[in-house]
């Protein structure tokens, strides 16, 4: 017997899309408007590291008197590719997601992930700041590609552990990986510390957490989604907020 974590993505239009899949787009639109926000506000499409790091970048040592810091740098990007990446990314594991884990679940997952990333990015940043490591640099680190590395070991565990049904999605998972560590050891200022972060986290979530399609998640997982909801729109709010006084 063969199966597959793919859903059907073509059916439907835009309002079943969303819908169906209501944690994809809406990280999705977060990101994307805010992205224009802080177009608007650079006059450009290329954000500088200064503006990113006033509007809620992850700056050590900064993070540790502002933790909040934490969670809004996922949703900030430096430029058109880098929102475009994380978006596609995004749309595709979303998605491929979603339909078995659920978006309740799903958000919160995402959340802690984000956390995570954002939590080894600033560590490592400490060590190099002081030494202890002797590669890296301290910058404003910024964007949803931790979180997004994230969903992708999520998926890549749960196909490996169910490799008689799931075999093919492993492997086409495993490229992905392999795809994302050369773009990470290729391309300059990548925070490598953060990836690694949000796929360790990714990891064992896929060995912790099972997907559950077409059944209904512990009622506590609800209220938690809620929360995460709630802190993604702060962290929207905050951004836009300084935007607006031109900070």
């Amino acid at each position: 017997m063969r199966g597959s974590l793919r859903p059907d993505l073509g059916r439907g239009g835009p309002l079943e899309q969303l819908e169906r899949y209501p944690f994809t787009y809406g990280v999705l639109l977060a990101n994307v408007l805010l992205f224009a926000f802080v177009v608007l506000k650079a006059g450009g499409p290329h954000v500088d590291a200064g503006l990113i790091a006033r509007l809620g970048g992850n700056v050590y040592p900064l993070v540790l008197h502002e933790p909040w810091r934490l969670f809004t740098c996922a949703f900030l990007h430096y430029d058109l590719l880098h929102v475009l990446g994380n978006s596609l990314a995004l749309f595709f594991l979303g998605r491929l997601l979603e339909v078995h884990y659920g978006h309740h679940r799903l958000w919160v997952l995402y959340v802690a992930f984000a956390l995570a990333s954002s939590l080894g990015s600033a560590s490592w940043s400490a060590l190099v700041a002081r030494g202890v490591v002797p590669f890296g640099h301290v910058g404003v680190s910024a964007g949803a590609s931790g979180a997004v590395s994230g969903l992708l070991l999520l998926g890549f565990v749960y196909a490996r552990e169910h490799a008689d049904r799931l075999g093919s999605l492993a492997r086409t998972l495993q490229t992905w990986i392999l795809v994302g560590v050369a773009v990470t050891a290729l391309v300059p200022r990548i925070d490598v510390a953060s990836h690694v972060a949000g796929a360790v986290a990714g990891a064992l979530a896929g060995a912790l957490v099972q997907p559950l399609p077409g059944r209904a998640p512990h009622p506590a997982w609800k209220p938690l989604s809620l929360a995460c909801c709630l802190l993604a729109l702060a962290a929207e709010g905050a951004a836009v907020v300084s935007l607006r006084q031109g900070l």
